[in-house]
């Protein structure tokens, strides 16, 4: 345009787009001050509105435990080796309290074997024997004699001699794993050293047995390879250790999962839902077990859901307050045909006519619902005052989306009644005029 400007001179005049839009919204405002009757009648009629949306309408939080399936389940094809409950650390590697045993065994002793499990994070430390030969270890995992019922670890001691499994009493005793006893030249009854304890060695661990056990949650219980710490960082079954758990806790370790096994017939779905409220405020996951196949197993997690109530008291009246608007907003187009005209012909535009009923539609939406929100306020104050019990929160997130939705109704029943005022500005299909002709020559 500069450059037309420039080689042929001005040939063209524009008008402001910004003021005329100014002057078109004060003129919409305007509109509404002379027929104060009408506007005062459709203003109450959305004041009522969202005043029942503010004082009927409201948003409660639910907590609600939800089953869903394990959510890392291995691509192999696995099964638990247990009917029961399990408790485990959460992604973030937090802890389980060694109190939690004794509050399981005060509820479910009579009911279930309980067998919590603990394990020493080492990275590469070494174990010895009494020739002062080493064996390197991937992890330390601490068991109890009940794990016998519940993973059946018996099952994966290699060895025919020496001892199944953990008896009562044992403390300083251990299995070990194929290639540790290797390194060792170890056997069942033989004595190696550990952070400077010394252990009886009861048996030998199989790696290749170990890889078939899975834990309710999908996940076997061996820990994370050491040498790989990229993720994802697949499970260790070199370097293995087993000692009593009580004695892992008094070297250093963590609790980090109990499998309860039930003896008879338990609602799992009761006890595992009775846990995971009462462990929501901790680091925990909570799996349940109601068979031996994968399919079986789930896990339940705490959830905060919101319900919104009353709404269907006021859905009536907000159809109706909407279709209100649209009849409105018709009859005012039609009674000022004239004055559409007259603005066509001083020069504005479809849109700037358009930006002018849209202004009446913004007035009622801003003015309807503050007034609505404050009578709705003072309603609640002077009844809090007569009737106790009764007080609304006109601060919470649901009265924020029924003012939000009062606006948008408003405004969106406007949106007919302003494209037929622009089309009234410009009655053809041509919105801009074109040269008819073509060029010649």
């Amino acid at each position: 345009k500069e450059i037309r400007r420039r080689l042929i001179g001005p040939h063209f005049m524009e008008i402001a787009r910004v003021g005329t839009a100014f002057t078109a919204f004060s003129l919409g405002v305007e509109n509404l001050r002379r027929r104060r009757f009408r506007t005062a009648l459709t203003l109450i009629s959305i004041i009522l509105v969202v005043f029942s949306l503010t004082s009927f309408t409201s948003t409660s939080s639910l907590w609600a435990i939800q089953k869903s399936p394990p959510p890392l389940q291995p691509l192999a094809a696995w099964n638990p080796l247990y009917t029961g409950i399990l408790i485990t650390r959460t992604s973030n590697f937090a802890p389980i309290n060694p109190q939690l045993i004794g509050v399981l065994r005060t509820f479910y002793g009579e009911q279930a074997t309980i067998a919590p499990r603990a394990f020493i994070r080492v990275a590469n430390r070494f174990i010895f024997n009494a020739t002062g030969g080493l064996g390197r270890i991937s992890g330390i995992l601490g068991f109890t004699p009940e794990e016998f019922e519940v993973l059946k670890l018996q099952n994966v001691i290699s060895q025919d001699v020496g001892v199944p499994w953990f008896r009562e009493g044992d403390v300083y005793t251990c299995f070990l794993g194929e290639d540790v006893a290797e390194a060792l030249a170890a056997s069942p009854g033989d004595w190696v050293s550990l952070f400077g304890v010394n252990l009886r060695v009861l048996g030998v661990i199989s790696q290749n047995a170990m890889r078939e056990v899975y834990d309710i949650d999908g996940q076997q219980i061996t820990p994370f390879d050491p040498n790989i710490p990229v993720p994802p960082v697949p499970r260790a079954f070199w370097g293995l250790v087993f000692i009593p758990y009580e004695l892992a806790l008094s070297l250093g370790g963590s609790t980090v999962s109990v499998g309860l096994s039930f003896k008879g017939s338990v609602d799992l779905d009761a006890v595992a839902s009775d846990l995971c409220d009462y462990l929501s405020l901790y680091a925990h996951s909570v799996y349940a077990s109601k068979g031996l196949q994968a399919s079986q197993c789930f896990i339940y997690t705490p959830r905060v859901l919101f319900s919104v109530t009353g709404w269907q008291y006021t859905l009536i009246p907000f159809i109706v307050t909407a279709f209100l608007i649209l009849n409105v907003m018709l009859g005012t187009i039609h009674e000022r045909i004239r004055d559409i005209s007259v603005y066509s012909a001083v020069g504005l535009s479809p849109s700037q006519v358009s930006g002018m009923f849209f202004a009446e539609s913004i007035v009622y939406a801003i003015l309807g619902t503050s007034m609505g929100y404050i009578l709705g306020l003072v309603t609640s104050t002077v009844l809090g005052g007569i009737i106790p019990g009764i007080s609304t929160n006109y601060a919470s997130s649901a009265i924020v989306s029924a003012l939000t939705l009062s606006i948008a109704a408003v405004l969106v029943s406007s949106v007919y009644p302003v494209f037929r005022a622009s089309r009234a500005v410009t009655p053809s299909l041509e919105r801009a005029w074109k040269i008819p002709t073509k060029p010649k020559g």
